[in-house]
């Protein structure tokens, strides 16, 4: 595609000139920009890219909504095989779901026939990618932290992974305020994680990933735990916990460490935090907490016990819509549309002007084509505007329900977490009481020996002092060991009745997850055909726009000569900026 400098009107490639100024047209330097993606997303322009995702800002098309989109793959190098492709559309369905203030919302995506896969957000002009350029405040670390496990959870409980948790994928606000990205869209899905011939930039994004990955396995919830516990490294230390200079050396420095010692870069640290980092980092994924939500608890706890006040999110869970993009009270045209319009009502003006005595039929009949094309397109924007109304509808309702199933998982969960704190004491007093437990049996084995030592002497027929002291102590001994082994017994029957409860608690969630498949499915038809009947206006109006743009070229060019319609063209260039 191509554009002209002054107006900023784009122009398919074959257009050379720009018809409101004249001026030779200008090729993008990326080929993404000035198109239309899947059909909804119109692409302005090019904002960062690395080896595997470029990042667009983006029009939603037919509406005046702005979006960011992320594109992946290249289309250059064949695009995205099937089985990736087929894997970016399971999990985007997944990332529709998740509605948390730290989670940035999905607005669509899918893959095109080119060979690409897209996901498209609301636009958020004031965030930038997190950076971490030296050790923050601890209160102020802990805080961002808290924030990002937060919204873990809510991807966690509704059956995700993120994958690629990463400063990357962390959008900061002025305010403080963190949200996730890409939730399941990261590289993982693309390369293999540890491909020694994948781009520089996946050093950096690797340092995240947990040491299992080294082995194949797929992202989990501990290991987006260890890629948060990095994060929290970071932040607190200003170092990453392990540092290499290429993949390889990551890789092996991953399969040849033990747990991880974070005391000489964490040194300033509370004990209690260095604890929890520690955790948050064990090399095995059992040695990490088997939740997002334990290992929150865990954290405040650990803040507490070191007299630290976590930096609170600006905007929780009470903010907007629940971390929704907040909604405009009416769906406006966009304006790139609207000025179609005003166009046309300026070109039936030059024809007066340039042919009082009437134009001449090729002139007229260019007119009334432009004028056709431009009734189309103001159907199809009014089509547009109406279908995502009610896509705008479907999506409310579909986030109520969302809004109430997580109520319901956060309950279950805080009491999941209050259950879970009695569980770890009581398994450490009975094996505590089982310690002490050890020496008893020898101890009575001992005292019996003497027991029948004075039975055989006394035969029952002779009464020894000596037998009655070894029958008192072992029956002291008894009476100790009963006790002992009675509190053993009563702290694992109660952490088995705590264990019971989370179990319980689990099989609730899963209904829940279940209930929520049932929500997302009721509605799916709905907005998938929505979302289908906005694609295909989408591509109408696009290809209604580029004939509209020939036609009125064509009709432009014999006007250009005419000297008294040379302000209807000033005219027209400032429609175009307004």
């Amino acid at each position: 595609m191509k554009k002209c400098l002054s107006c900023d009107i784009v122009f398919p490639d074959e257009t050379n000139f720009c018809f409101l100024t004249g001026e030779t047209l200008q090729s993008y330097d990326d080929p993404l920009v000035g198109t239309t993606i899947g059909g909804r997303f119109r692409v302005e322009a090019a904002l960062a890219g690395n080896g595997w995702a470029r990042t667009y800002h983006a029009r939603e098309r037919l509406i005046d909504g702005s979006c960011t989109l992320k594109v992946f793959g290249n289309a250059a190098n064949g695009g995205l095989d099937e089985a990736a492709k087929a894997r970016i559309v399971a999990q985007l369905e997944l990332a529709k779901r998740i509605a948390h203030p730290n989670v940035v919302e999905v607005l669509g995506g899918g893959t095109t026939e080119d060979g690409l896969a897209f996901v498209a957000h609301p636009a958020r002009p004031q965030a930038t990618p997190l950076t971490i350029s030296g050790a923050r405040p601890v209160a102020d670390a802990l805080g961002m932290v808290a924030q990002l496990l937060r919204g873990l959870g809510r991807v966690h409980d509704f059956g995700a992974r993120h994958g690629q948790v990463h400063p990357g994928n962390v959008l900061m606000s002025p305010d403080g305020h963190l949200e996730l990205l890409d939730v399941g869209l990261g590289r993982l899905i693309i390369h293999e994680p540890w491909d020694d011939g994948a781009p520089e930039e996946a050093l950096a994004a690797q340092h995240y990933q947990a040491p299992e990955v080294s082995s194949g396995e797929r992202a989990t919830i501990r290991g987006d735990l260890y890629a948060v516990g990095v994060l929290a490294h970071e932040l607190l230390t200003g170092r990453k916990p392990i540092e290499a200079d290429d993949l390889r050396q990551l890789r092996d420095a991953h399969r040849a460490r033990g747990p991880l010692d974070v005391a000489p870069a964490a040194a300033d640290l509370a004990p209690s935090l260095r604890d929890w980092l520690t955790r948050m980092l064990a090399p095995a994924p059992d040695g990490r907490p088997p939740n997002t939500h334990q290992a929150l608890d865990a954290l405040t706890a650990a803040a507490k016990e070191a007299e630290v006040t976590m930096a609170v999110d600006p905007r929780g869970e009470d903010a907007s819509s629940g971390g929704d993009a907040p909604e405009v009270d009416v769906i406006a045209l966009d304006p790139q549309l609207r000025r179609w319009s005003v166009y046309r009502g300026i070109f039936s003006r030059m024809v007066e002007m340039g042919f009082p005595g009437g134009p001449p039929p090729a002139t007229g009949d260019a007119l009334r084509r432009v004028n056709e094309l431009v009734d189309q397109l103001e159907g199809f924007a009014d089509h547009g505007v109406t279908a995502h109304e009610s896509l705008r509808g479907a999506r409310r309702r579909a986030r109520e329900g969302r809004h109430r199933i997580a109520a319901q998982m956060a309950e279950l969960n805080d009491r999941a977490t209050e259950v879970h704190r009695d569980v770890e004491p009581l398994r450490i007093a009975a094996a505590r009481h089982g310690e002490k437990a050890k020496d008893f049996p020898e101890r009575a084995r001992t005292l019996h020996t003497e027991v029948v030592r004075w039975e055989g002497r006394s035969g029952f027929t002779e009464p020894y002092q000596e037998l009655a002291t070894a029958y008192r102590e072992l029956s002291e001994l008894m009476d100790q060991w009963w006790a002992v082994r009675r509190a053993q017994l009563a702290c694992e029957a109660d952490a088995s009745e705590r264990r019971e409860e989370l179990a319980q608690f689990s099989e609730q969630l899963d209904e829940l997850r279940e209930a929520l498949r049932v929500h997302e499915s009721n509605l799916s038809e709905e907005l998938t055909s929505l979302e289908t009947t906005l694609a295909d206006l989408g591509r109408k109006a696009d290809a209604c726009e580029l004939e509209l743009l020939d036609a009125v070229s064509r009709f432009s060019a014999p006007m250009r000569s005419k000297p008294e319609l040379g302000g209807c063209f000033r005219e027209l260039l400032d429609a175009s900026r307004s």
